[in-house]
């Protein structure tokens, strides 16, 4: 299907188009994947971003590469994601780990203001560091990696639900 408005193409029908989230008035086009370029939404997702739309709102367009990841997020069935498995390894490596946040940390959640998120994290960690270094051993020289690991993992999905799901909560 390609979009009257903007070009994009789609594998698939949808409401929305998923790059510029205009309402679909879609035509088809063959091969159905014509013309992607490296630059819109991969098409290993049908060419498709996440829009969303109330009647009281116009549909929201989240520009790349949150657009891909939300939609990642949505196709692994929402924020619980119990369909992750159905996402190629790659698909789940993009959506499961920010190296932004893995080097910048709380940092990194302030700026997207997710600040309590990110204080919530350090909190955590440090529980988690103090008791790993207790233990001692292998384990307690593994510590230093208990913070930007938490960060990298939860930094995709904490954002989602902030931004989609208007959940701003310590967790």
């Amino acid at each position: 299907m390609k979009c009257q408005n903007c070009g994009a193409t789609s594998e698939k029908a949808i409401a929305f188009c998923g790059y510029c989230g205009s309402p679909a008035t879609l035509a088809v086009t063959v091969p159905a994947l014509a013309g992607i370029s490296p630059d819109m939404t991969p098409p290993g997702l049908e060419a498709l971003a996440l829009t969303i739309a109330t009647a009281a709102q116009p549909p929201v367009i989240f520009p790349p590469p949150w657009g891909y990841r939300f939609a990642l997020i949505e196709k692994a069935g929402g924020a619980e994601m119990p369909r992750v498995r159905e996402l190629t390894f790659g698909q789940r490596a993009g959506l499961l780990f920010n190296f932004w946040a893995m080097f910048f940390g709380v940092f990194y959640y302030l700026s997207k203001g997710m600040g309590k998120k990110g204080f919530a994290i350090v909190a955590v960690s440090v529980v988690a560091v103090v008791i790993m270094q207790a233990i001692g051993g292998a384990v307690g020289a593994t510590s230093g990696l208990v913070m930007p690991v938490l960060f990298a993992t939860r930094a995709n999905l904490d954002y989602y639900k902030k931004v989609v799901l208007n959940d701003t909560g310590w967790w």
